[in-house]
């Protein structure tokens, strides 16, 4: 059998906002924002602290709600106009369609704090085929412990992190109709930015995860 892995290209642009006027321009201002790498798309033009988060404006369809974002434009978790608002949501929304029949899981890859978590994010319920979403997720990460000794919790996004309506792990899964879809948060426990000494050690120990996750995957299709 023949299997194919698509990997995406990070589709949530790492920008600072822009300031109505030079004088606005302060070093601290900019190098804090540059530092935090908040993940977002830029948001209306006319507006100096409108930004989106990618994560809150990819609305399940099923699920009309902003747990976990903001209707505040100025908010760092503002959750767009509406479902898709934002060019890099309506890409990966239109690339998981276009594949949607022939994908049995799909992985987004975060930073930080070590979790691998599946959905859902916008309820503690948990969906009705956890017990094979949770098992495939603890092969994996008893292969990307068996690495380096990595500790990572694993559970859905609600009760092991926290509430975040809209991420694309729940729109693949409740939308597109992908079985087995998580969220990795990566090393370390820290910041976003990770020592240049544990990038190597988390490429290794993350790659042997996705194999593993991959392999039970398959081992779980082929016997249920």
């Amino acid at each position: 059998m023949r299997n194919t892995v698509r990997a995406l290209p990070a589709v949530r642009a790492h920008v600072c906002n822009h300031p109505r006027s030079p004088t606005d321009i302060q070093r601290g201002q900019v190098v804090g924002a540059l530092s935090s790498l908040k993940r977002f798309g830029q948001g209306p033009s006319w507006s100096p602290v409108v930004t989106v988060s990618q994560s809150a404006s990819l609305k399940d369809a099923l699920v009309q709600d902003s747990t976990g974002g903001s209707t505040n434009p100025c908010s760092t978790v503002f959750s767009g106009t509406g479902a898709f608002s934002e060019p890099e949501s309506q890409a990966l929304r239109d690339i998981i369609e276009q594949h949607k029949e022939n994908t049995i899981a799909y992985i987004t890859v975060h930073s930080y704090g070590q979790y691998w978590l599946y959905p859902w994010g916008y309820t503690s319920d948990l969906p009705d085929d956890v017990a094979h979403l949770d098992q495939a997720a603890r092969a994996a990460v008893s292969a990307l412990t068996a690495t380096y000794g990595t500790d990572y919790i694993i559970g859905s996004s609600t009760n092991a992190l926290y509430a975040a309506a809209g991420g694309s792990d729940d729109w693949a899964k409740g939308g597109a109709g992908v079985k087995y879809s998580y969220t990795l948060e990566l090393r370390d426990k820290g910041s976003f930015i990770l020592p240049v000494s544990q990038i190597e050690p988390t490429l290794k120990e993350t790659w042997n995860g996705l194999i593993a996750l991959c392999n039970e995957i398959l081992h779980i299709e082929a016997t249920k």
